[in-house]
């Protein structure tokens, strides 16, 4: 018997604001010892940026082009992203849904001492990732703007390194941003990757019960070894 927690009805039913949204997609810069590869390729990155920029002449000019460069990027990314989330949508069917929202097997997760479903963790994943894209194209899109009003050779001040200073903690912070929501791609391609795997599944484990077919495993190869 399928059982469903009611705390995935109360998660599904649950209204969650676009600001809320936003703040929770945010947590995702702060680093966590599970991703640390992602999280020290972000830090190099921004460093070896700054190191570069911040002390070559025409920084405005260097620092508006990176941002052209990543706002084409973030484009692409948005469209990419929500194809994925479109993908996924298509690959669950009404038994599927249940499945992954219920109880017994792949369906369900603890985490912290709640209880969430894997359709839910799933859903909040790709909710994150997109909102994460879209903040930080709006960023660049917003620098882009405000870049018009200043010309390439403009200095924040004459101190060259009070200038240095305050160019590499911009430069250093929005190259975080771009480059975390860069690398969670890789986060939409192992959600795909999990709900292709999990769609898969659950059609097979159909259709073994459906046809009787046999299921041949080490499993069963230890029992019929018994005497």
């Amino acid at each position: 018997m399928t059982r469903i927690h009611e705390d995935t009805l109360k998660g599904f039913m649950k209204n969650i604001s676009s600001d809320q949204l936003l703040k929770r997609s945010l947590k995702i810069m702060k680093p966590v010892k599970q991703e640390k590869i992602k999280y020290t390729v972000a830090i190099i990155f921004s460093v070896a940026v700054v190191a570069v920029f911040s002390f070559l002449p025409n920084t405005m000019l260097y620092f508006k082009q990176t941002v052209d460069v990543f706002l084409t990027v973030f484009l692409a990314l948005f469209g990419a992203v929500l194809t994925g989330y479109t993908m996924f949508q298509a690959l669950l069917g009404e038994k599927k849904l249940i499945l992954l929202s219920s109880v017994n097997d792949e369906g369900w997760i603890e985490e912290g001492g709640s209880h969430i479903s894997t359709l839910q963790k799933l859903h909040e994943a790709f909710a994150d990732d997109i909102m994460l894209i879209f903040a930080a194209m709006a960023v660049n899109l917003a620098l882009k703007i405000l870049g018009f009003a200043f010309p390439d050779d403009w200095n924040i001040s004459d101190n060259i390194l009070l200038c240095n200073w305050l160019s590499s903690l911009l430069i250093s912070c929005c190259m975080y941003l771009n480059t975390i929501a860069v690398l969670e791609v890789m986060s939409l391609i192992g959600n795909i990757a999990n709900a292709f795997r999990l769609s898969s599944c659950i059609s097979i484990t159909s259709e073994i019960k459906k046809h009787t077919i046999e299921l041949v495993g080490s499993a069963s190869s230890s029992e019929k070894q018994k005497p």
